[in-house]
């Protein structure tokens, strides 16, 4: 490969699937996508985290081996510029721990596939004991990890992998019955709840003292959603009737403070809640002053697993713009 008059070296690295018998060359298609996608999750997290974006790479597939079933895949790259994290104490311990080898700029700005390798090879060759000392909190790796769980979930699971190495190596450096301790467990944190003022269309409502859900749509969503109705004053004055449901075909709706919760689970944000917390206006009936200013959380663009942010904003109309 060459990218402005420079020739870039292919960095490989080699996956021996150990297979059951001597004759069995192949593993099927969907699990070795499965192989193909982890990596390229991984190269694209270490990019995200270590690199800061800076490395434009292509993921290569190499002619195989003979011997049960040999992979071999290389990573062609050059670095857009170097970031200044690079040269943190930080990034090079936590390389150093994963490689077992240290690097310098000089020659990562040079040749970043080969950094890319070293860094993918170990993440996939370190148990979940070992990352777990090696990874700082500082560093957000979940969608690296998520990706190499799925790679051994499937080598476990593939009754015709018998073990598995990243080297040239003719015996196994990981054995079946070890997959389960390279899978790493799953992280899961909460993020900061964000808050909002909207109108909801009652789509299910609940009629005696309890604590199951509210089903309603939000905005002009055509999904209903199930949440949970957190103003205990409103409960008490509508389960004593104070506020009647409408007799005829017209929508039921409140003016009400939303609340969205969010976690964040393997690298990946997830839903985790809906809560009305206050009631202002039921129908017509205005039941309490809608606040024209609303503090509200939001988070920051980038999520960091280890270093959130809380901001306040404040929204004038009284009416936050989400998306549903």
């Amino acid at each position: 490969m060459t990218q402005d008059n420079k020739v870039i070296k292919l960095e490989t690295f080699s996956t021996h699937f150990f297979t059951n018998g001597a004759d069995k060359h192949f593993i099927i298609a969907e699990d070795y996508k499965i192989f193909i996608e982890s990596i390229e999750q991984i190269l694209a997290n270490i990019n995200t985290e270590l690199l800061k974006g800076q490395a434009k790479y292509e993921l290569c597939i190499v002619a195989n081996k003979e011997g049960g079933f040999w992979s071999t895949v290389g990573v062609l790259g050059t670095l857009i510029s170097i970031p200044a994290a690079l040269d943190s104490e930080l990034i090079h311990g936590f390389y150093t721990g994963l490689t077992g080898h240290d690097y310098d700029l000089r020659s990562v700005g040079e040749n970043v596939g080969s950094f890319l390798r070293d860094a993918t090879v170990g993440i996939f060759s370190k148990n979940a004991t070992e990352l777990s000392k090696i990874i700082p909190q500082e560093l957000n790796l979940d969608k690296a990890i998520y990706a190499k769980n799925g790679f051994y979930r499937m080598c476990a699971t593939n009754q015709d992998i018998r073990g598995v190495s990243f080297s040239d190596s003719n015996e196994p450096e990981i054995q079946k019955k070890d997959f389960v301790n390279y899978i790493v467990s799953d992280t899961d944190k909460n993020l900061p709840a964000e808050q909002f003022i909207d109108i909801v269309t009652i789509v299910k409502s609940v009629n005696v003292k309890s604590d199951a859900k509210w089903s309603v749509k939000i905005g002009e969503s055509a999904k209903p959603k199930s949440v949970e109705m957190l103003d205990d004053e409103f409960k008490k004055e509508f389960l004593s009737g104070r506020y009647a449901i409408k007799q005829t075909e017209q929508d039921d709706t409140m003016t009400v403070l939303l609340e969205k919760k969010k976690k964040y689970v393997n690298g990946h944000e997830q839903d985790a809640g809906l809560s009305i917390v206050k009631v202002y206006k039921f129908n017509d009936t205005q039941i309490l002053p809608i606040p024209s200013d609303i503090v509200h959380k939001t988070r920051r663009p980038k999520i960091d697993l280890f270093n959130f942010q809380d901001e306040t904003a404040i929204d004038s109309s009284a009416q936050s713009e989400i998306t549903h």
